[in-house]
């Protein structure tokens, strides 16, 4: 148990702490830029082929059931297309964002 002297100190010091914050925050100013962005070509297909990348490495796992096994080690997975499946390489997909699309999918399971 924390004795009442202590208690008030405590609330004290974090009362203190809270008001030099406000007190330094209040000098800051907000400052908002807007900026275009004008990919060149090859940027914008590198992006839009991430972006499907991301598509079929998702699709992937999800088509495994394994998610908190899947390998983020991976150079190609398999795409079910109308004409059947075929293996599709992962060029522009990084490890990190293979392990951020498995932290997504495990997320979203738990939340169901």
């Amino acid at each position: 148990m924390i004795s009442d002297e202590k208690l008030e100190a405590r609330n004290r010091a974090i009362s203190e702490n809270g008001k030099a914050t406000r007190a330094r925050r209040s000098s800051l100013q907000v400052i908002t830029r807007t900026v275009k962005l004008k990919p060149n070509t090859a940027q914008k297909e590198a992006l839009d082929r991430l972006l499907l990348e991301a598509k079929w490495y998702r699709n992937a796992a999800l088509g495994s059931g394994l998610l908190e096994k899947y390998d983020t080690k991976l150079k190609t997975v398999n795409v079910k297309t109308p004409s059947g499946s075929e293996p599709r390489s992962l060029i522009h997909l990084g490890s990190h964002h293979k392990q951020s699309i498995l932290a997504e999918l495990a997320w979203n399971k738990k939340s169901l």
